[in-house]
C-alpha cells in the first residue's frame, strides 16, 4: 500500500491556465488474474481511497494545505489500518504537501477575517 501521486493540467474555459492539480489516492499493487491467452501477469494498481487533492501555486499556502490534510485524515480514519502503515502514509503525504501548523492556521484565519472585513466596508 502506498500513495500515489496524479498531476493533472488545471483549465479555464480548455485552455490551459499553467497550474496544475495535484491529487494524492492511496493504491496497493495486485497482479490480475491469469486467462488463457495471457503469459504474464502484470501489476495493476487498485485504488483504495482517494486522499485529497491540492492546487501546485497553493502548496506553500497554509489554507490550502490545512484543507488537503483535512480531507487526507478525514478518509485515513475510515480505514483499517496499523499505526506504522498511518504514519508511513502521513509521511509520504508530508514530502509534498506539508502539514500547517496550528499558529500558521491561525495567522492565516485572522488574515482573512481582516480581508473579510475590508470587503464588507467597500
Amino acid at each position: 500500500m502506498y500513495v500515489r501521486w496524479k498531476k493533472r493540467a488545471r483549465t479555464k474555459h480548455q485552455k490551459p491556465t499553467g497550474d496544475y492539480a495535484l491529487t494524492a489516492v492511496l493504491v496497493e499493487s495486485v497482479r490480475g488474474t491469469r486467462e488463457p491467452s495471457q503469459h504474464v501477469l502484470k501489476p495493476r494498481q487498485h485504488i483504495i481511497c482517494y486522499l485529497g487533492t491540492i492546487r501546485q501555486s497553493a502548496l506553500q499556502r497554509p489554507y490550502f494545505q490545512l484543507d488537503f490534510w483535512l480531507s487526507a485524515d478525514a478518509h485515513l480514519d475510515k480505514l483499517q489500518i496499523t499505526p506504522e502503515q498511518r504514519a508511513a502514509i502521513d509521511a509520504r503525504l508530508a514530502d509534498v504537501v506539508s502539514r500547517p501548523s496550528t499558529e500558521l492556521f491561525q495567522q492565516e484565519r485572522q488574515r482573512l477575517a481582516e480581508l473579510e472585513t475590508i470587503i464588507r466596508r467597500a
